[in-house]
C-alpha cells in the first residue's frame, strides 16, 4: 500500500470528517475537511529511496468553529500516531476575517 493511500484510508476513519483530500480543495462546502500532503520523502542514510525513508506530512484542518477544529486536531494526532507518525508542529492559522477555522499540522515518520 502506498503512503498516500495509507494516510487517506486512515484519516477517512476519523468520525465526523466531511472530506479528506490530498490536494488543496477547490471548495470548502463539506466540513470538517482534512487536506494532507506528503511534503518530503528523503532516504535515510544510504538506503534506496523505496526502502527506508523519512516521510514528512503537512495536514491542514478546516472547520466551521474553533472548538470543532481543535477537537479534530486531537483526533488527527491520535490517528497519525497509530499510523506511526510523530507530530512536530501544530499552529492555529485562522484569521478573524475568515469564517472558516484552520489548524496546520506537521508530522514525521520513518517508513
Amino acid at each position: 500500500m502506498s503512503i498516500r493511500s495509507e494516510l487517506f484510508d486512515g484519516l477517512k476513519t476519523i468520525p465526523g470528517v466531511g472530506m479528506v483530500v490530498s490536494e488543496w480543495p477547490k471548495t470548502f462546502t463539506t466540513l470538517p475537511l482534512i487536506c494532507f500532503q506528503i511534503s518530503d520523502r528523503a532516504p535515510l542514510k544510504n538506503f534506496d529511496y523505496d526502502q527506508e525513508s523519512e516521510v514528512k506530512v503537512l495536514i491542514n484542518l478546516w472547520g466551521a468553529d474553533k472548538v470543532g477544529v481543535s477537537e479534530l486536531a486531537l483526533q488527527v494526532s491520535a490517528k497519525m500516531a497509530q499510523l506511526g507518525y510523530r507530530r512536530t508542529m501544530e499552529m492555529d492559522n485562522s484569521s478573524l476575517e475568515n469564517e472558516l477555522k484552520r489548524i496546520d499540522m506537521r508530522f514525521i515518520s520513518h517508513q
